[in-house]
């Protein structure tokens, strides 16, 4: 199978945020007291505490915008994966979010960047990365941020209503414009 062969129709949403903008707004680790609470397995810890954290943050956003949001939605079989696909929060059933904590290095980035790219360009949604940590600022030879914005649309909690409004504000603006037939 060809690799042009996986790409899907659907195009990164374009409503996140500029590495600059991450640079000065990102949530920085939280200390280790504060993460133990959440798993006891540190391979989870940081994960398990930013999902609590965006969870929060998301219930608000949605209660005052009178929007609704789902954790954990299943996105059906990705051919890209070969298996069922999961976005962690979907806001009203349109936009869904990767939630990425990176404390340190990761593998997230480098191939998996383009893989995911390819895989959510096969989703019945629109999905972009919500992503915070220093973790993101510290690649030696690849800069994981401007890699990450290569590839995909990316925002951060800081960020997060600002691109939710822009994302529903275009969508809106979509619907309303209307498509005339021109003859010549």
């Amino acid at each position: 199978m060809d690799l042009s062969d996986l790409i899907g129709p659907r195009k990164p949403p374009n409503i996140g945020i500029s590495p600059k903008k991450y640079r000065e707004t990102y949530i920085k680790s939280p200390s280790e007291d504060e993460v133990s609470k959440f798993s006891e397995n540190p391979r989870n810890a940081y994960g398990k505490w930013y999902e609590h954290v965006i969870n929060e943050q998301i219930r608000k956003i949605c209660s005052k915008r009178r929007w609704n949001f789902d954790t954990h939605v299943d996105m059906g079989y990705s051919k890209v994966y070969l298996s069922k696909r999961y976005a962690d929060i979907v806001v009203n059933g349109e936009l869904g979010l990767e939630l990425k904590f990176l404390k340190g290095g990761g593998s997230l980035i480098k191939p998996k960047c383009l893989v995911d790219a390819i895989d959510f360009s096969n989703r019945p949604i629109d999905t972009i990365y919500l992503i915070d940590g220093e973790g993101w600022l510290i690649g030696k030879k690849v800069k994981y941020i401007e890699y990450l914005n290569k590839w995909w649309t990316f925002t951060n909690s800081a960020n997060l209503e600002y691109s939710l409004v822009k994302y529903f504000n275009k969508k809106k603006n979509r619907k309303k414009t209307k498509k005339y037939k021109i003859n010549f």
